[in-house]
């Protein structure tokens, strides 16, 4: 009968202590959680409220600005100056900009087409740090070269030089092509800004495989400094 009394006393006891749980998880659970003092709280807040507020102000900055948003930006350069928040981006602001893309196609020695394709394209260049790379490469066509007579077209053969490489071409035909942006009434009338009539080409050239072994420019000669400053 005492054996039976204990047995029936043991199994209740790991009964009960199986229904609750052990108060040493609890305790674990509660000093885990960390919590900020309201004072904290706000001044956190009010740092992230200031550093959107320095965004913003030299976002605005950017010419045309008001003599007012031009004074603050000066007072807070000892703060955005080192952050580098003094970008000019000013959200794409007064006006967006025309962005441009690069069509091609590259030919075989037959005249049979390769390859053809654009950039920038989402679906081609990923990820998006690649796609703006190439978005870069379109828009800014041109920019830098202004030593030379054509220096948009330059750009264009280099960049048809490259892809002729790429894909063992003959031949290869490039457009330069301008995507126009919706007018107010364009927008509210529902009109696809990718439709074909939203796209315009504004410059094509075609460059040969048989030219790559050609400097894609003349190469200039050396200017020789000489005593007094002049150069031979």
């Amino acid at each position: 009968m005492a054996a039976a009394r204990k047995n029936r006393q043991a199994s209740y006891e790991a009964s009960q202590s199986q229904r609750s749980p052990t108060p040493s998880s609890q305790q674990r659970t509660t000093q885990g959680t960390v919590a900020l003092a309201s004072w904290k709280k706000w001044v956190i807040s009010l740092l992230v409220v200031w550093h959107l507020f320095v965004v913003f102000i030299n976002a605005f900055n950017q010419l045309p600005a008001s003599p007012t948003v031009a004074t603050i930006a000066s007072y807070l350069a000892w703060y955005s100056n080192p952050l580098y928040a003094n970008q000019g981006y000013n959200f794409f602001a007064p006006e967006p900009p025309l962005n441009q893309l690069v069509r091609y196609q590259v030919f075989s020695e037959t005249g049979e087409l390769v390859v053809e394709g654009e950039f920038p394209n989402k679906e081609q260049q990923w990820p998006r740090l690649l796609y703006h790379r190439h978005m870069m490469l379109a828009d800014q066509a041109g920019i830098g070269l202004d030593q030379y007579e054509e220096p948009t077209e330059l750009s264009l053969r280099s960049y048809g030089r490259h892809l002729l490489r790429t894909h063992n071409g003959d031949e290869i035909q490039l457009d330069l092509v301008r995507h126009l942006p919706l007018y107010p009434n364009d927008i509210i009338e529902g009109v696809d800004p990718n439709q074909p009539e939203q796209f315009r080409s504004i410059m094509s050239v075609r460059e040969s495989a048989r030219d790559l072994e050609q400097p894609l420019v003349e190469p200039q000669a050396e200017l020789l400094p000489v005593p007094g400053g002049d150069q031979l």
